[in-house]
Protein backbone atom coordinates (compact mmCIF):
# COMPACT_ATOMS: atom_id res chain seq x y z
CA UNK A 1 0.00 0.00 0.00
CA UNK A 2 1.31 3.62 -0.95
CA UNK A 3 0.17 4.87 2.56
CA UNK A 4 3.36 4.19 3.91
CA UNK A 5 5.56 6.95 2.76
CA UNK A 6 3.72 8.92 4.73
CA UNK A 7 4.33 7.08 8.30
CA UNK A 8 7.90 7.55 7.74
CA UNK A 9 7.34 11.16 7.60
CA UNK A 10 5.65 11.57 10.61
CA UNK A 11 8.46 12.34 13.98
CA UNK A 12 7.22 9.48 15.56
CA UNK A 13 8.75 7.50 13.12
CA UNK A 14 11.31 9.84 12.80
CA UNK A 15 12.54 9.54 16.43
CA UNK A 16 12.43 5.54 16.40
CA UNK A 17 14.87 5.24 13.15
CA UNK A 18 16.78 7.68 14.60
CA UNK A 19 17.34 5.75 17.85
CA UNK A 20 17.61 2.73 15.87
CA UNK A 21 20.14 4.26 13.76
CA UNK A 22 22.27 5.31 17.38
CA UNK A 23 22.10 2.23 19.11
CA UNK A 24 19.49 3.84 21.56
CA UNK A 25 16.44 2.44 21.24
CA UNK A 26 14.26 1.82 24.58
CA UNK A 27 12.96 -1.87 25.65
CA UNK A 28 9.31 -0.83 25.09
CA UNK A 29 7.22 2.09 22.76
CA UNK A 30 3.58 2.63 22.62
CA UNK A 31 2.98 4.24 19.64
CA UNK A 32 -0.50 6.17 19.71
CA UNK A 33 -2.42 6.59 16.50
CA UNK A 34 -5.91 7.24 16.16
CA UNK A 35 -6.43 4.98 12.87
CA UNK A 36 -7.82 1.33 14.33
CA UNK A 37 -8.08 0.00 11.09
CA UNK A 38 -4.18 0.74 10.04
CA UNK A 39 -2.75 0.33 13.43
CA UNK A 40 -1.38 -3.46 12.80
CA UNK A 41 0.19 -2.69 9.91
CA UNK A 42 1.76 0.17 11.19
CA UNK A 43 3.16 -1.52 14.27
CA UNK A 44 4.31 -4.23 11.10
CA UNK A 45 6.05 -1.42 9.50
CA UNK A 46 8.01 -0.06 12.60
CA UNK A 47 9.36 -3.81 13.44
CA UNK A 48 10.45 -4.30 9.48
CA UNK A 49 12.44 -1.42 10.26
CA UNK A 50 14.52 -3.15 12.84
CA UNK A 51 14.79 -6.21 10.76
CA UNK A 52 14.95 -4.60 7.38
CA UNK A 53 19.06 -4.30 5.84
CA UNK A 54 17.42 -0.88 3.93
CA UNK A 55 17.56 2.49 5.97
CA UNK A 56 13.70 2.19 5.38
CA UNK A 57 12.00 -0.77 4.84
CA UNK A 58 11.95 -2.52 1.35
CA UNK A 59 8.97 -4.50 1.66
CA UNK A 60 10.35 -7.14 -0.72
CA UNK A 61 13.57 -9.11 1.28
CA UNK A 62 12.69 -12.02 3.39
CA UNK A 63 12.51 -10.36 6.48
CA UNK A 64 10.09 -7.67 5.28
CA UNK A 65 7.57 -10.10 3.31
CA UNK A 66 7.72 -12.59 6.85
CA UNK A 67 7.19 -9.97 9.34
CA UNK A 68 3.99 -8.76 6.95
CA UNK A 69 2.71 -12.10 6.66
CA UNK A 70 3.37 -12.58 10.51
CA UNK A 71 5.80 -15.62 10.28
CA UNK A 72 9.00 -14.24 11.17
CA UNK A 73 10.81 -16.17 13.97
CA UNK A 74 11.75 -13.11 16.06
CA UNK A 75 8.83 -11.10 15.61
CA UNK A 76 5.65 -11.95 17.56
CA UNK A 77 2.02 -10.14 17.08
CA UNK A 78 -0.42 -10.06 19.48
CA UNK A 79 -3.54 -10.66 19.08
CA UNK A 80 -3.76 -13.05 16.58
CA UNK A 81 -6.59 -12.35 14.75
CA UNK A 82 -7.33 -8.96 14.27
CA UNK A 83 -9.14 -6.96 16.15
CA UNK A 84 -9.72 -9.47 19.22
CA UNK A 85 -8.67 -8.26 22.56
CA UNK A 86 -4.72 -8.85 24.21
CA UNK A 87 -5.94 -11.28 26.77
CA UNK A 88 -3.64 -13.01 29.55
CA UNK A 89 -2.89 -15.89 27.41
CA UNK A 90 -1.07 -13.58 24.55
CA UNK A 91 0.91 -12.04 27.09
CA UNK A 92 1.82 -15.68 29.18
CA UNK A 93 3.24 -16.65 25.57
CA UNK A 94 5.03 -12.97 24.99
CA UNK A 95 7.01 -13.30 28.29
CA UNK A 96 7.78 -17.07 27.42
CA UNK A 97 9.07 -16.19 23.97
CA UNK A 98 10.75 -13.50 25.24
CA UNK A 99 13.21 -15.04 27.01
CA UNK A 100 14.79 -17.40 23.92
CA UNK A 101 17.22 -16.58 22.08
CA UNK A 102 16.42 -14.75 18.28
CA UNK A 103 16.89 -17.52 15.46
CA UNK A 104 16.84 -14.82 12.40
CA UNK A 105 18.78 -11.85 14.01
CA UNK A 106 20.16 -9.90 17.43
CA UNK A 107 16.96 -8.89 18.86
CA UNK A 108 12.97 -10.09 18.80
CA UNK A 109 10.64 -7.59 18.61
CA UNK A 110 6.69 -8.20 19.96
CA UNK A 111 3.91 -6.52 18.92
CA UNK A 112 0.85 -5.71 20.55
CA UNK A 113 -1.39 -4.64 18.51
CA UNK A 114 -4.90 -2.67 19.67
CA UNK A 115 -3.53 -2.30 23.38
CA UNK A 116 -6.22 -0.32 24.51
CA UNK A 117 -8.43 -3.63 24.40
CA UNK A 118 -5.85 -5.02 26.38
CA UNK A 119 -7.55 -6.12 29.84
CA UNK A 120 -6.42 -5.12 32.93
CA UNK A 121 -5.00 -8.81 34.11
CA UNK A 122 -2.99 -8.88 30.71
CA UNK A 123 -1.14 -5.26 31.58
CA UNK A 124 -0.66 -6.73 35.20
CA UNK A 125 1.01 -9.23 33.65
CA UNK A 126 2.91 -7.52 31.07
CA UNK A 127 4.43 -5.12 34.10
CA UNK A 128 7.50 -6.95 34.81
CA UNK A 129 8.59 -7.50 31.83
CA UNK A 130 8.05 -4.27 30.76
CA UNK A 131 10.15 -3.04 33.97
CA UNK A 132 12.95 -5.96 33.42
CA UNK A 133 12.97 -6.90 29.80
CA UNK A 134 15.35 -9.95 28.81
CA UNK A 135 18.39 -8.52 26.81
CA UNK A 136 17.64 -7.73 22.69
CA UNK A 137 13.97 -7.53 23.64
CA UNK A 138 11.77 -4.74 21.63
CA UNK A 139 7.92 -4.68 23.06
CA UNK A 140 5.91 -2.28 21.31
CA UNK A 141 2.41 -1.65 21.73
CA UNK A 142 0.04 0.66 19.76
CA UNK A 143 -3.18 1.86 20.22
CA UNK A 144 -5.68 4.30 19.21
CA UNK A 145 -5.39 5.59 23.32
CA UNK A 146 -3.41 5.69 25.84
CA UNK A 147 -5.66 6.21 28.87
CA UNK A 148 -7.11 2.68 28.58
CA UNK A 149 -3.64 1.82 29.42
CA UNK A 150 -2.83 1.53 33.23
CA UNK A 151 -0.61 4.30 34.60
CA UNK A 152 1.89 1.41 35.69
CA UNK A 153 1.72 0.66 32.10
CA UNK A 154 2.39 4.15 30.56
CA UNK A 155 5.03 4.69 32.69
CA UNK A 156 7.37 1.51 31.45
CA UNK A 157 6.80 2.47 28.21
CA UNK A 158 8.54 5.75 25.65
CA UNK A 159 5.12 7.12 24.31
CA UNK A 160 5.16 8.11 20.48
CA UNK A 161 2.21 9.79 18.49
CA UNK A 162 1.25 9.04 15.13
CA UNK A 163 -0.94 12.13 14.07
CA UNK A 164 -3.26 12.11 11.74
CA UNK A 165 -2.82 13.02 7.94
CA UNK A 166 -3.71 15.89 5.27
CA UNK A 167 -6.29 15.62 2.85
CA UNK A 168 -3.64 15.74 0.51
CA UNK A 169 -1.18 13.08 2.23
CA UNK A 170 -4.24 10.58 2.02
CA UNK A 171 -5.52 11.20 -1.33
CA UNK A 172 -2.13 10.56 -2.88
CA UNK A 173 -1.67 7.63 -0.70
CA UNK A 174 -4.70 5.79 -2.04
CA UNK A 175 -4.50 7.31 -5.63
CA UNK A 176 -4.17 3.62 -6.81
CA UNK A 177 -7.16 2.83 -5.54
CA UNK A 178 -9.59 4.03 -7.18
CA UNK A 179 -10.16 6.20 -10.84
CA UNK A 180 -12.99 8.05 -8.77
CA UNK A 181 -11.25 11.22 -7.60
CA UNK A 182 -14.08 12.69 -6.34
CA UNK A 183 -15.43 10.07 -4.53
CA UNK A 184 -11.78 10.03 -3.20
CA UNK A 185 -11.38 13.23 -2.44
CA UNK A 186 -14.52 13.29 -0.33
CA UNK A 187 -13.70 9.97 1.31
CA UNK A 188 -10.44 11.64 2.65
CA UNK A 189 -12.21 14.83 3.63
CA UNK A 190 -14.71 12.67 5.87
CA UNK A 191 -11.77 10.10 7.42
CA UNK A 192 -11.07 12.85 10.52
CA UNK A 193 -7.35 12.41 8.75
CA UNK A 194 -7.26 8.55 9.28
CA UNK A 195 -6.41 6.55 6.12
CA UNK A 196 -7.68 3.44 7.07
CA UNK A 197 -11.00 5.01 7.63
CA UNK A 198 -10.77 6.94 4.05
CA UNK A 199 -9.90 3.71 2.65
CA UNK A 200 -13.16 1.81 4.41
CA UNK A 201 -15.29 4.73 3.10
CA UNK A 202 -14.08 4.70 -0.42
CA UNK A 203 -15.41 1.67 -0.60
CA UNK A 204 -18.31 1.68 1.38
CA UNK A 205 -21.46 1.48 -0.72
CA UNK A 206 -23.08 3.57 2.34
CA UNK A 207 -20.67 6.12 1.91
CA UNK A 208 -22.78 7.56 -1.15
CA UNK A 209 -26.29 7.00 0.96
CA UNK A 210 -24.92 9.67 3.75
CA UNK A 211 -24.18 11.98 0.72
CA UNK A 212 -27.81 11.23 -0.14
CA UNK A 213 -29.64 11.52 3.35
CA UNK A 214 -27.61 14.77 4.03
CA UNK A 215 -28.65 16.69 0.86
CA UNK A 216 -32.31 15.24 1.54
CA UNK A 217 -32.57 16.22 5.11
CA UNK A 218 -31.11 19.95 4.23
CA UNK A 219 -33.58 20.59 1.11
CA UNK A 220 -36.83 18.31 2.34
CA UNK A 221 -36.62 18.78 6.18
CA UNK A 222 -39.39 21.66 6.48
CA UNK A 223 -40.59 20.97 10.38
CA UNK A 224 -40.51 19.39 13.43
CA UNK A 225 -42.65 16.47 12.82
CA UNK A 226 -40.25 15.87 10.42
CA UNK A 227 -36.90 15.41 12.62
CA UNK A 228 -37.62 11.99 14.06
CA UNK A 229 -37.95 10.51 10.56
CA UNK A 230 -34.76 12.38 9.48
CA UNK A 231 -33.33 11.13 12.86
CA UNK A 232 -33.97 7.18 12.85
CA UNK A 233 -32.80 7.51 9.20
CA UNK A 234 -29.10 9.41 10.59
CA UNK A 235 -28.92 6.71 13.39
CA UNK A 236 -28.50 3.82 10.77
CA UNK A 237 -24.87 5.65 10.68
CA UNK A 238 -24.23 5.40 14.39
CA UNK A 239 -21.29 3.39 14.56
CA UNK A 240 -20.24 5.77 11.68
CA UNK A 241 -21.55 9.36 13.13
CA UNK A 242 -18.55 11.37 12.76
CA UNK A 243 -18.21 10.69 8.96
CA UNK A 244 -21.98 11.27 8.45
CA UNK A 245 -21.37 15.00 10.36
CA UNK A 246 -18.31 15.28 7.90
CA UNK A 247 -20.52 14.50 5.01
CA UNK A 248 -23.03 17.03 5.98
CA UNK A 249 -20.19 19.61 6.88
CA UNK A 250 -19.68 18.99 2.85
CA UNK A 251 -22.90 18.92 1.81
CA UNK A 252 -23.52 22.36 3.27
CA UNK A 253 -20.51 23.65 2.07
CA UNK A 254 -21.29 23.00 -1.40
CA UNK A 255 -24.58 24.31 -1.14
CA UNK A 256 -22.90 27.42 0.28
CA UNK A 257 -20.11 27.51 -2.25
CA UNK A 258 -23.26 27.44 -5.06
CA UNK A 259 -25.22 30.07 -3.57
CA UNK A 260 -22.14 32.56 -3.17
CA UNK A 261 -21.12 32.21 -6.25
CA UNK A 262 -18.57 29.86 -6.33
CA UNK A 263 -19.61 26.64 -8.22
CA UNK A 264 -15.88 25.81 -8.88
CA UNK A 265 -15.28 25.13 -5.30
CA UNK A 266 -18.01 22.72 -4.80
CA UNK A 267 -16.89 18.94 -3.93
CA UNK A 268 -19.89 17.20 -5.19
CA UNK A 269 -19.50 18.12 -8.74
CA UNK A 270 -21.59 15.10 -9.98
CA UNK A 271 -24.48 16.27 -7.82
CA UNK A 272 -24.75 19.70 -8.32
CA UNK A 273 -28.77 19.67 -8.93
CA UNK A 274 -28.86 18.75 -5.35
CA UNK A 275 -26.35 21.16 -4.07
CA UNK A 276 -27.92 23.71 -5.99
CA UNK A 277 -31.60 22.30 -4.13
CA UNK A 278 -30.12 22.76 -0.87
CA UNK A 279 -28.24 26.36 -1.54
CA UNK A 280 -32.13 27.10 -3.13
CA UNK A 281 -33.33 26.38 0.35
CA UNK A 282 -31.22 28.35 3.00
CA UNK A 283 -29.97 31.58 2.97
CA UNK A 284 -25.96 31.83 3.30
CA UNK A 285 -25.73 32.26 7.07
CA UNK A 286 -28.11 29.45 7.79
CA UNK A 287 -25.28 27.11 5.83
CA UNK A 288 -22.76 28.47 7.99
CA UNK A 289 -24.58 27.95 10.71
CA UNK A 290 -25.24 24.09 9.33
CA UNK A 291 -21.68 23.72 9.21
CA UNK A 292 -21.05 25.25 12.73
CA UNK A 293 -23.27 22.49 14.32
CA UNK A 294 -21.67 19.77 12.57
CA UNK A 295 -19.17 20.75 14.14
CA UNK A 296 -20.19 20.82 17.53
CA UNK A 297 -21.62 17.66 17.06
CA UNK A 298 -18.50 16.31 16.14
CA UNK A 299 -16.88 17.79 19.46
CA UNK A 300 -19.96 16.45 21.38
CA UNK A 301 -19.26 12.88 20.41
CA UNK A 302 -15.65 13.09 21.48
CA UNK A 303 -16.89 13.56 25.10
CA UNK A 304 -18.66 10.39 24.98
CA UNK A 305 -21.82 12.38 24.30
CA UNK A 306 -25.16 10.35 23.29
CA UNK A 307 -25.00 9.54 19.67
CA UNK A 308 -29.33 9.87 19.39
CA UNK A 309 -28.74 13.35 21.40
CA UNK A 310 -26.46 14.61 19.34
CA UNK A 311 -28.19 13.35 15.97
CA UNK A 312 -31.79 14.82 17.35
CA UNK A 313 -29.65 18.09 18.58
CA UNK A 314 -27.95 18.59 14.81
CA UNK A 315 -31.45 17.98 13.62
CA UNK A 316 -33.47 20.55 14.92
CA UNK A 317 -30.51 23.15 14.94
CA UNK A 318 -30.58 22.69 11.36
CA UNK A 319 -34.33 23.30 10.97
CA UNK A 320 -34.38 26.46 13.24
CA UNK A 321 -31.16 27.90 10.70
CA UNK A 322 -33.21 27.32 8.15
CA UNK A 323 -36.10 29.97 9.17
CA UNK A 324 -34.52 32.20 11.69
CA UNK A 325 -32.40 33.96 9.27
CA UNK A 326 -35.24 34.13 7.03
CA UNK A 327 -36.91 36.09 9.96
CA UNK A 328 -34.22 38.07 10.67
Amino acid sequence: MQFIPYLENTPAYRIFTAERDNGTLSHAYLIVSPDADMNRAYAKHFAKALFCGATTPCGACRNCETIEKEAHGDCRVYPEKDGDKIVVADVDDLVKESYLKPVESTRRVFLLCGAESMTDQAQNKLLKTLEEPPENVVIILIATSEFSLLSTVRSRVKKLEIPVFSVEDITSALADETEEKERLHLAAVSSGGMIGKAKKLLFDTSFLDMTGLCFRILSNMQKSSDVAEYSACVMKYKANLTPFLNVMEICARDALMFKTGHKNLVMNKSRLADVAKAGFTFLPASLIGVIERCSEAKQALKTNANAQMVADTLLFGILEGKYQWRKS
